[in-house]
């Protein structure tokens, strides 16, 4: 994979951390993962895996580095996985394999995420050559189809609801029918970012990704502010 990449993640943006080290365990459900003789469930840190069957080999020692953050409710620790010169996460997002998704860790590893996906974007591989995942916030037909799967969705924000337990970022006039961002701001699941910066999108583009779901028209729930990303 050329740049992005390094020997067992030496002097990688990624691979900040005390690095473990074992044999690699082939991957499960929502790449998932364990090292031969440790018990402790691994998962691909910064990415949601959107094509798993075609996850591209790891077999025999690996370097995996955690990227800073607890372990999801699943138990698993999000790790950068290193493998010789390759960066897993990289080798997936270069091939259209995999999105970003809640990236963590230094800026230059965010950076590098994205930079690689957007390549990918570029080059019209994977899941960006099948235009499933990227969706437009008007294709509310396109939408209607791809509910309780993960997408990324790009429109221009019409208005911000402000309301004393919730925001909404609406993407049209018909609150019941047009896709909407929906935003908790106090208690469980609540917003882990800047409100005051949402409240200033109306009339701007952005991007965001999530789960869809079906509210009175799709929604994506937005949890965290790296879900979400202004477009020139």
């Amino acid at each position: 994979m050329g740049s992005i990449c390094s020997a067992s993640g030496a002097q990688h943006p990624c691979a900040s951390g005390t690095a473990i080290s074992g044999t690699f365990n082939s991957f499960g459900r929502g790449a998932t993962f364990s090292l031969v003789d440790d018990k402790h469930p691994y998962a691909l840190a910064g990415v949601f895996l959107s094509i798993p069957s075609d996850v591209p080999p790891v077999v025999g020692n690996v370097n995996v580095h955690p990227d800073g953050q607890p372990r999801d409710r699943y138990g698993r620790l999000p790790v950068h996985v290193f493998q010789n010169q390759r960066w897993i996460q990289g080798e997936l997002l270069a091939r259209g394999q995999a999105v970003v998704f809640n990236p963590s860790g230094s800026a230059e590893c965010i950076a590098l995420l994205y930079q690689t996906e957007g390549k990918a974007r570029t080059k019209n591989v994977g899941v960006w050559k099948d235009g499933d995942l990227l969706l437009q916030a008007t294709e509310l037909d396109r939408l209607s189809k791809m509910l309780g799967r993960f997408v990324v969705v790009e429109g221009r924000v019409v208005s911000v609801g402000d309301r004393s337990k919730m925001l909404y970022l609406n993407f049209g006039k018909n609150w019941a029918q047009d896709f909407t961002v929906a935003v908790v701001k106090k208690g469980a699941n609540a917003f882990n970012g800047n409100i005051g910066r949402l409240k200033r999108l109306s009339n701007k583009w952005i991007q965001v990704r999530g789960y869809l779901e079906e509210r009175q028209g799709p929604l994506i729930r937005l949890v965290d502010e790296k879900q979400i990303k202004l477009l020139p």
